[in-house]
């Protein structure tokens, strides 16, 4: 069972975006505030939302986004880099899983920045639209983006070789790949999920359409190799594949949130999922069973597992620390 070991006022405004380590946490606000914990360190304090925060594989790089149009790089708590970028909203950024770099998008346009010349490396041209999406596959080799008609996959050894393109008569706005990169989830804006084969270099040319949701679809996560889980009003559905493929993917629907779910979260060290939404509860899965409710009574704005402990951001500027009977937390 979980219980609360740490809880801190990081901020009076909604927490937009966290991130973890082993030992760190960091979170960005809706008043433009880059906080640091332990410490509560204010790194970066701005007029515009931050959007997205995010630690490298290695824990030892930090970098933030948001309205305001610049991208800040730290090493450890110090600031390395500012890059600014005009009046650019740029709301998506994701850490390459092994190397010392990064993506985050900027219009139609993807920049990968490297700590290596810590300065941009090289720039993408979506061409379609905006950027909507971004994921790294898992090996690294591969970066897929959504958008506006489609899908598309550039090859990281070659950054100047077309793309793997899968086109679609809508938009991609969420993609991910599950954790062994075999496949690849994605959210179109009509309101379906796509589930693509991966074949070393190319996409399969029949996906699985995954429909029926009660309303808009907020998110997905892969919470194991055949198993993905989306939510959607006040609904979590956990898909896995059947053992016959031409049976498809098989939904069982989880129910105990009262308000729209906003965020869930899967737990890569046992088989358990968190929620959280609106109703101020996080409940915690086991399998396709209700584990615990731990009442928050405060919209949930984000959740991440450290380990198997668990970080919820609230939108009352909280970060609470919640862990099982066993595990210590990472204190002030």
């Amino acid at each position: 069972m979980y219980h609360c070991s740490q809880k801190y006022q990081l901020s009076s405004e909604y927490i937009t975006t966290l991130d973890v380590t082993p030992d760190r946490l960091v979170v960005g606000t809706a008043s433009g505030e880059i906080i640091l914990v332990p410490g509560g360190k204010l790194l970066e304090e701005q007029d515009y939302s931050i959007d997205v925060v995010g630690f490298s594989r290695d824990g030892e790089w930090l970098s933030g986004v948001g309205q305001g149009g610049r991208v800040w790089v730290w090493h450890r708590s110090e600031l390395v880099t500012t890059l600014e970028q005009g009046d650019a909203w740029i709301d998506r950024l994701a850490w390459h899983p092994q190397a010392g770099e990064f993506v985050f998008s900027l219009g139609r346009y993807l920049q990968i920045w490297s700590k290596e010349i810590r300065d941009i490396v090289h720039t993408i041209d979506f061409t379609n639209s905006a950027v909507r999406t971004l994921d790294w596959h898992p090996q690294g080799e591969w970066l897929t983006t959504g958008g506006y008609q489609g899908i598309k996959s550039w090859f990281r050894p070659d950054w100047d070789r077309d793309p793997v393109c899968f086109d679609l008569p809508t938009s991609a706005e969420v993609v991910k790949w599950n954790p062994d990169g075999h496949y690849l989830a994605a959210i179109t804006i009509d309101g379906l999920v796509m589930i693509f084969d991966w074949l070393d270099d190319q996409f399969a040319n029949f996906p699985w359409r995954l429909q029926g949701f009660p309303g808009k679809i907020r998110g997905l996560e892969w919470s194991g190799r055949h198993k993905l889980v989306t939510w959607s009003g006040t609904e979590i559905v956990v898909w896995k594949l059947h053992s016959d493929p031409l049976i498809g993917w098989e939904p069982t629907v989880l129910e105990g949130h009262t308000d729209l779910i906003n965020v869930v979260s899967a737990c890569t060290t046992n088989n358990l999922l968190a929620s959280g939404g609106k109703d101020g509860l996080v409940i915690i899965w086991q399998g396709n069973k209700l584990h615990q409710t731990l009442l928050i009574e405060q919209e949930i704005t984000g959740i991440k597992w450290r380990n198997s402990n668990l970080i919820v951001a609230t939108i009352d500027g909280e970060v609470w620390e919640w862990q099982n009977t066993r595990a210590k937390g990472f204190g002030k």
